[in-house]
Order: C-alpha cells, then structure tokens, then sequence
C-alpha cells in the first residue's frame, strides 16, 4: 500500500513541478518580448499590443499576475540583471531538451520577438521594420539558444 502512495505522491510532485517550470518558461518568454519593446529606449502603443497579444497567444491572461507582471515592465523598464538571470535559465533549460524541442522554442519565441520589432518599424510601410537596437536584441535572443 505505501509503494502505491508514494508512487502517486512523486507523480503527483512531477505534475506539480512541470507546471510551475512551464509557468516559468512562459512569464520568461513575456520578459524577453519586453526587452525587444524596449530596446530602443520607449515602448509604444503598437509594440505594447503586441506583446500583450503574445502574451495572450501563450496563455498569459488578462487578470493572471503574470499579465499584470508585463503591464508593468510596459510602464518601467525591467531591470538588466533580469535579461542576464533570462540568458542564463534558457542555457541551463534548453540544455536537457531534445533538439527538436529546442529548435520549437527558439522559433516560438523568436518569431513573437520579431513580431513585437516590426510591430512599430517603419515609415508609412517603408523602409526598416526594425531598428538596429531592435535587432541587436534579437541577435541576443538567438544566442541565449546556441
């Protein structure tokens, strides 16, 4: 009887902890859409929709304290120890994952990133969509997968 308690108390434990893991991964990925927003200095409207839109898109709700977390960070800028604690749980996170996994990841998130660059870029539908701080940032997200 207590082998079959506690094998339902670690698999309840694994459930537990993998949900609060793919919390996690979820309120990161928001974070790094707020330094892409803010890597030319100011986050405006359109780039603000979109983040909140992908946020939305990954299951980040409006009323969740995760929202409310990326409200905030639109208002005030995170601080930059955060994008180094970001950086480095995407290395110690991805380093157990399967290739494919982690290639689905890398994409995800970097298409929303790009999303929320060209969400303000570019003049009446001319010239760059995203700014070279912008991009600087993106090339940062790609790294931290690398």
């Amino acid at each position: 009887m207590s082998d079959a308690l506690t094998d339902r108390r670690i698999e309840l434990e694994e459930k537990f902890f993998a949900k609060q893991n793919q919390e996690l991964v979820e309120k990161l990925k928001a974070q790094k859409l707020i330094q892409v927003a803010w890597a030319d200095g100011a986050v405006d409207a359109k780039e603000q929709a979109a983040v909140l839109a992908a946020a939305n898109a990954s299951g980040i709700l409006k009323g969740s304290s995760a929202h409310t977390l990326l409200e905030g960070w639109l208002k005030l800028k995170p601080p930059a120890a955060l994008e180094n604690a970001w950086a480095n749980y995407v290395k110690a996170l991805v380093e157990g994952m399967k290739a494919e996994d982690k290639a689905l990841l890398k994409n995800e998130l970097l298409g929303k990133a790009r999303s929320v660059a060209e969400a303000s870029g570019g003049i009446l539908g001319m010239g760059a969509k995203i700014s070279k701080a912008e991009g600087d940032a993106l090339k940062k997200l790609e790294a931290a997968f690398n």
